[in-house]
Order: C-alpha cells, then sequence, then structure tokens
C-alpha cells in the first residue's frame, strides 16, 4: 500500500469529486484502496470536512445513504470591490499569462480573473483599464508552448494523484523518431511557457523530463510506484535531474563594457563567479547547455563571447551562420 499525505490524499479525493457524481464515503474508500491507498472510513469523514472548509461539496442523501459530490462557486453571486494595490495584482496576473495563451489553462484563469472584473465597481474597471498604459509587464524571455493535449494533462494529472506509471508514445526532436515508454510521473511543471512531465523513464532507467506536446498517446497503467521522498520541491527535484542525467559544464562568457552595468544589476546572482578582465567582465557559472541557455546568450548579441565551454561556443557559432544565410 502507498503511504501519501494528507494533502495529496484530499487532494486525490477533491479529484473524485469534481467528477458529475455521488460518491458515498464506501466509495471512496474503494477508490482510494483500488489506488493502493489504505485509509479507515474515519479518516476519509475528516477528509471531507477539512474539504468543505475550502471547496464547495454538496452533501445529500441518495438512494438511502449520504453521498457527496463537488460544486461549483457562482462568482455572480458575488461582488467584489479592491483596494488600488489589489486591482494592480490583477493586471499584473493578466499580464503575466499573456505568453502562455496557448495552454488552456492559462485560458480558464484569465477567463476566471474577467469573470470577478466584471463584478467590480466602474470605478475599479476604470482604474485597470488605465493601468495597460502606465505599467507593462516584460515577458521577452517566455516562449509559449505549442498547444497541448489538455486530455493528457488530465491523464498524467490523474497518473500522479493515484500513483500509477503510464505507457506513453513519445516523439524526440533529437533522434527524429517515435518511442514507447514506460514512464512514472512524479510532477508536472510549465518553465518558460513549456508544459513538462518530470519522472522516471523505465526504458533509459533514469529521471526524465518530457514536453507533454510531444506525447502522442498515453495510457494509465495498473503498475505502481513510489514517489522518492528526497524530492522536497521542484527545484530540488530539477537539480536531481540535472545531476543525474545531463551533462554539467564550466561556462566562460567574456561581456564588453556595453553590458556590464546590466549583467552586474541583474544577472551576477545566477553567475558562481564574476571578475573583471581589462575592460570586459568575466562571467562563469555552470550549465547544462540547452536551448534556454543559448536564447540568453543570443539575446546579448556581440556584446558577449563565450570562451568555455567549445560545445557551447560553437552552437551559438552556428546560430549566427545559419541566421546568415537569410541574407
Amino acid at each position: 500500500m502507498s503511504k501519501v499525505s494528507q494533502v495529496e490524499r484530499q487532494l486525490y479525493i477533491l479529484q473524485l469529486l469534481s467528477v458529475d457524481k455521488w460518491y458515498t464515503v464506501d466509495d471512496i474508500l474503494s477508490h482510494l484502496r483500488a489506488s493502493s491507498i489504505e485509509v479507515s472510513k474515519k479518516t476519509i469523514e475528516r477528509d471531507l470536512d477539512s474539504i468543505s472548509m475550502v471547496f464547495f461539496v454538496t452533501e445529500d442523501k441518495i438512494n438511502g445513504k449520504v453521498s457527496y459530490k463537488g460544486g461549483k462557486m457562482n462568482i455572480n453571486s458575488f461582488s467584489f470591490s479592491f483596494s488600488p494595490t489589489e486591482i494592480l495584482s490583477l493586471h499584473f496576473m493578466k499580464e503575466i499569462m499573456k505568453p502562455y495563451k496557448s495552454l488552456s489553462i492559462s485560458g480558464f484563469a484569465n477567463d476566471l480573473i474577467d469573470q470577478i472584473i466584471r463584478k467590480t465597481p466602474e470605478m475599479n474597471k476604470s482604474y485597470l483599464d488605465s493601468l495597460g498604459d502606465v505599467i507593462k509587464v516584460n515577458n521577452t524571455n517566455i516562449f509559449s508552448d505549442q498547444i497541448v493535449n489538455d486530455t493528457h494533462v488530465s491523464q498524467i494529472n490523474q497518473a500522479i494523484s493515484q500513483r500509477k506509471a503510464i505507457q506513453i508514445t513519445y516523439y524526440s526532436s533529437i533522434k527524429k523518431n517515435v518511442t514507447v515508454r514506460l514512464f512514472k510521473p512524479y510532477i508536472m511543471e510549465v518553465r518558460n511557457g513549456v508544459w513538462y512531465a518530470i519522472g522516471y523513464c523505465e526504458d533509459r532507467k533514469a529521471i526524465r523530463e518530457l514536453r507533454l506536446n510531444k506525447i502522442r498517446d498515453i495510457s494509465i497503467t495498473n503498475i505502481d510506484y513510489k514517489k522518492p521522498a528526497s524530492i522536497k520541491d521542484i527545484n530540488a527535484f530539477n537539480n536531481i535531474n540535472q545531476r543525474r542525467t545531463t551533462k554539467v559544464y564550466p561556462m566562460k562568457l567574456k561581456f564588453k563594457k556595453e553590458a556590464i552595468s546590466f549583467i552586474e544589476e541583474f544577472e551576477s546572482k545566477n553567475a558562481s563567479r564574476i571578475h573583471m578582465e581589462n575592460d570586459a567582465l568575466i562571467y562563469e557559472k555552470d550549465i547544462v547547455i540547452d536551448t534556454q541557455i543559448e536564447r540568453w546568450i543570443l539575446s546579448f548579441g556581440p556584446l558577449v563571447e563565450v570562451i568555455e565551454p567549445v560545445i557551447l561556443k560553437e552552437r551559438i557559432k552556428k546560430h549566427y551562420e545559419d541566421s546568415l544565410k537569410n541574407y
């Protein structure tokens, strides 16, 4: 039987209740045990009480049995009034979601904010409209993902909740081939506008992160798995992932004087070491070579030179050579 935290167990129950169907405590107990989660009826009853304090849960007698179903809050029955700081926060949320417009979850979030705004006083709306000409959020380093299959997101979420491995058909853009893999998903992450599933790949015998838009098909298996206890948060998980599966290179960059003030103000905290060498600033950091680091370097144009590693220097050089072919 799997050991899960109280929060994970309650999220699983909430996921059950979100389906338009009535569940008794016995039904919930059967679903949990089918997912290898051992729990008592009393614990489920306490969980339902806790969930009901935060979410809308309807309780009724169906066929003579006390049953539960998730409800939905009707925003139209509420009215809202916000302080200037709170209105600014709403504007910030709408701006920061723009690069994620191809993700349906962003569309739902944006619609929810719009529903809330529609229920605010006209003065609040006018102030919010004026912010668009005054405050901008720079999202230039976020690249919106291709359209992701919402069904795949739901299936992976279900597999994570139930601790079940999934069988996926996956397209590799590097090898240009399609493979079938057995994958144990630990967590999903949106990073720089891209959906990833992070977990253990049985075929590669290592932790991998897979882009959801490259998954062609998913089926949830009956194979149980245990999430590593050492993974406390996504940042720690990414560090583990990089150490185990990707080569780390010492990077050294030379920035010209025109870029020095920017690097010192905004990028120095990310460096392992920076120092001046003649009129240039030397920036050192251990990195995993990927498109993200390449885009960052290319964004400085002629103001930066890659000193090492050689493989990164050659990849940046190739980017410029390929670009010149267009002219």
